[in-house]
This record gives C-alpha cells, structure tokens and sequence, in this order.
C-alpha cells in the first residue's frame, strides 16, 4: 500500500509536489525486502534528482551575503521562471507562501505602491516638500521589510538545504547497508547456507467488493484511481 501511494506521487497529477523523502520511503521499503536491486535504483533516482537541486539552492544562498540583495534577486527568479529548474520554481513558490514572509511581501508591494501613488499624481502636492518627505520615509520603512523578507527567505531555503543534505546522508547510509547485506547473502551462499525452497504461485490476487474493480496498471495514470494503487512486492529474504 506505501509503495502504490508513492506511485501515486509519481503521477502526472503531482508533478508540481515537492516531496523529496519519497525517494528514501520507496528505498526503505525495497531494502526491508531485500530487493537490493530496485533499493539501489530507488537511492539513484533520488540522487540524481536531489543533489543537483540541494547545489543549485545552495548556490544562490552562498551568492548573497547581504539579504536585501537577496530577496531581490529571488524576487527576479520568481517572476522570470526561466532562470531556474523547475524543481527550485516550485521551492521558490513554496517558501513566498510561507505565512511570516507572504505577509511582509504583501507590506513591500503595499509600500511599493503608495510610492508610485505619489511619484506618478500629477497634483502640486506630489511635488511638495511634505510629498518627498513622505516618500523617504517610506523607502527607508521599505528597505527594512526587504531585509526583514531577505533573511526569512534566505533561512527558508537553508532549512531545504538542510533537509537534503539529511535525506542524501541517508541515502549513503542505506547504500552502506545494502552493501553490507550483500555481502552477508554472498558469503552465506558459499558456505551453503541461507537457501530456502521456493515456492510458486500463479501471481497476486485481491479480494474488491462492489465499488472497485481490479486492474493491472498499464502505464497510463487515471484521477479516479489515484491513492488506490498497490504494488505487488516479492520479499527475496532468506533466498
């Protein structure tokens, strides 16, 4: 049932989901079977997706020391799109959802706004004395909110940092024990030991009631039959 909910994951319908310790779940559960084989592929599919992405946001980090400067240039890469993978577009969305930093963003754009109001009123007191004032003081309230945004961001984004750099490390770990099993499974198999009678059957089969309908899955995703999957897994324990 886990592996068939990742495989729903995997549909089309979640292509813009973020869910990085899928990978690692799916790992897990074919190593705790034994099947060392789809563990190593699972561990490979997520490196090869993940480490180019934890580089790239530590990147940008790394980039800005100053966090006004920061938040700017993320505020670019948000706009444009182009600049960035789509993975990191949809880290970039995720953390400007955050509740603390959508708040400030929705202050500066407030500012920004009020500022233009005045700059572009074509009335005398726009060119007043008390109208440049006004403006100052609210560029110099704006340029604190922005380095307020900034770090939020910046810290953000080192926390998905952070949690890759967890993910990648269990990945190694599990990569280790894989290793370690293998070696166990080939010493056991020169010494004679760990073979066990096989035993056949002509393949699953699941008991439905009246409102579902068993069917192979031929490669082709269906909303309705999404978190219904199951996947069909053979324990090579003790083989």
């Amino acid at each position: 049932k886990a592996l068939g909910n990742l495989h729903t994951l995997n549909s089309p319908f979640f292509k813009d989901e973020y869910v990085p310790e899928a990978g690692i779940l799916e790992a897990v559960i074919f190593y705790s079977n034994c099947n060392y084989d789809k563990t190593r592929e699972a561990i490979n599919d997520f490196r090869l997706t993940y480490e180019p992405l934890r580089d790239e946001i530590k990147g940008y980090i790394d980039s800005f020391a100053d966090p006004t400067e920061f938040y700017e240039f993320l505020g670019k890469l948000q706009d444009s799109g182009s600049a960035v993978s789509p993975r990191v577009g949809q880290i970039l969305n995720a953390a400007f959802q955050d509740k603390a930093l959508k708040r400030i963003n929705a202050y500066v754009r407030e500012l920004d706004r009020e500022i233009d109001l005045i700059r572009r009123s074509k009335s005398s007191w726009a060119k007043s004395q008390l109208a440049q004032l006004i403006i100052q003081e609210t560029e110099v309230i704006k340029s604190i909110a922005v380095h307020e945004a900034g770090r939020l961001a910046k810290a953000r984004l080192q926390r998905v940092v952070d949690e890759l750099n967890d993910l990648i490390s269990q990945s190694l770990k599990i990569e280790f024990e894989v290793a370690s099993a293998e070696k166990g499974v080939l010493e056991n198999r020169l010494q004679g030991a760990g073979f066990v009678n096989k035993r056949t059957r002509s393949g699953p089969i699941y008991a439905t009631d009246d409102e579902h309908v068993y069917w192979p899955f031929t490669g082709e995703y269906w909303r309705d039959e999404l978190g219904y999957y199951l996947y069909t897994i053979k324990s090579e324990c003790g083989r």
